[in-house]
């Protein structure tokens, strides 16, 4: 005759159950250890701190003249030329239905129509 196997029960999570007044305590169920994970090793990356070039070249003598606060380009601040002031873009014009005065951008041909926000009055210029 074949013998029956038992049914495998699970441990329930939480606490252990408090055994019958008058029965001894059973000892602690021996707890699982977490496995110990190795660290990888990595190579470290290695950075060249050197100069290309150790020594300046010849070629390059005369960067030391025309560089600096010293050289003669840049000895005088008063033979800078002043820049020509420069025209506003914008041109002031009065609508001649309602009299609404606006800026309008300065127009580059000779022909030129503006037509005004508030009463939407078209005036032509140049014909």
């Amino acid at each position: 005759m074949a013998m029956k196997r038992r049914k495998k029960r699970r441990m329930k999570k939480g606490r252990p159950p408090q055994p019958l007044p008058g029965m001894p305590m059973p000892p602690p169920m021996p707890k699982k250890k977490k496995p110990v994970k190795k660290k990888r090793f990595r190579f470290k990356k290695k950075i060249k701190l050197s100069l290309k070039s150790t020594t300046i070249s010849e070629s390059n003598e005369g960067y030391n003249e025309m560089a600096g606060w010293t050289s003669n380009s840049n000895t005088s601040i008063l033979d800078q030329k002043e820049a020509p002031k420069k025209e506003p873009d914008f041109i002031k014009h009065q609508c001649g239905l309602c009299g609404a005065v606006m800026q309008v951008p300065k127009p580059k041909r000779a022909k030129y129509s503006i037509i005004c926000p508030h009463c939407e009055h078209e005036e032509k210029f140049g014909e």
